[in-house]
């Protein structure tokens, strides 16, 4: 037998290692799939294997959470835009203008992931642990996990996700059920039938706080809710249908001068499509800028959300019926008194 030239190894090469990507919740599973796609072997780390192709956005149970963009636009595949459409069983596009439970698209995910490790036998897998460091040699990345063998990889990809969130300073003596910081955690919806006259304070007014104003009124509370934060900002609702975009060159501007060139286009246009149109140039606008101007974008431009045109309108008869308000504002103090919270 003859080995035909390049086909084969030397005995000095070095061997073709995977990918690592550490966390499987939604972006590592996500690349994983495209990856495996295109022939390359993979190794995916994951310490919490609840939490395998979901995460945090898709890891909820309750079916009042709803993506926040349209089913159209939630393919896995870049070459397949109408993938989730299909596993879906939409059809027309008054379907494909939905806005599906969230947990329907974690179905999804981890329906494509289990797929494409079958497909893939002996060039994919999954492996449940927890990576504590990591160690880089010029052919290669030595992955270092608590109580198991290293995994050694040609790249290493963090997939990390959202970590709890620590407690505010004038929060953090103040213990659960009359402080939870961590809105995801288990109970924080259990026994608020009976608080009709208590007010319920929500910190930050941004797509979580949603969630759980939708929750709270599908868990019977029947007090008055207000959400604050710095800015007392609330989010956009999307358009009933998708905006059509016409494809636009990639802006030479940045910064300050970016941003005002989109609003002249938002006069233009509408501010969704002028926000929709960069979409495909949105990657390389941020690389452009420098660490400065990326933590100025997001001190300013964060807060800004669209979210489903119907969980909209619930915060917007929320609203009008007096049980929710926006306001803006610091918390400064907290004070535990007789089974409350005084807040300054």
């Amino acid at each position: 037998m003859t080995r035909t030239q390049g086909s084969e190894m030397s005995a000095h090469e070095t061997p073709r290692l995977p990918v690592a990507v550490v966390g499987a919740g939604f972006s590592g599973p996500l690349l994983a799939v495209n990856l495996i796609r295109l022939g390359v072997e993979v190794v995916m780390v994951e310490r919490d294997e609840r939490q395998l192709a979901k995460g945090l956005a898709f890891g909820t149970r309750r079916p009042e959470h709803l993506l926040n963009v349209r089913a159209s636009n939630m393919s896995a595949f870049p070459d397949d835009l109408g993938n989730f459409l299909r596993w879906m069983g939409f059809s027309d596009s008054e379907q494909a203008n939905r806005f599906v439970p969230r947990l329907a698209y974690g179905h999804y995910l981890r329906e494509l992931l289990v797929d494409a490790l079958a497909a893939a036998p002996g060039r994919a897998q999954i492996v449940q642990g927890e990576a504590v460091s990591a160690a880089f040699e010029p052919d290669r990345i030595t992955l270092a996990l608590d109580g198991k063998r290293p995994v050694e990889c040609r790249a290493l990809i963090l997939a990390l996700g959202n970590f709890p969130p620590s407690p505010l300073p004038p929060l953090a003596g103040i213990a659960p059920p009359l402080h939870f910081a961590d809105p995801w955690a288990p109970g924080v919806l259990d026994g608020l039938e009976d608080l009709e006259h208590v007010l319920l304070l929500l910190l930050g007014t941004g797509l979580t706080a949603a969630d759980m104003i939708i929750s709270l009124t599908r868990s019977r509370f029947k007090g008055r809710i207000t959400a604050r934060s710095r800015r007392g900002l609330k989010p956009r609702a999307h358009a009933e249908v998708g905006p059509s975009v016409t494809p636009v060159t990639q802006p030479d501007t940045r910064g300050s001068w970016l941003l005002r060139s989109v609003r002249r286009r938002a006069d233009e246009i509408g501010w969704r499509a002028a926000v929709d149109e960069l979409r495909p140039h949105t990657q390389h606008i941020w690389r452009r800028h420098d660490t400065v101007a990326q933590r100025r974008f997001l001190r300013h431009a964060r807060p800004y959300y669209r979210l489903a045109p119907d969980v909209a309108a619930q915060l917007q008869a929320l609203e009008g019926a007096g049980r929710l308000s926006f306001r803006a504002g610091k918390l400064v103090t907290a004070v535990a008194e007789d089974g409350r919270v005084r807040l300054q």
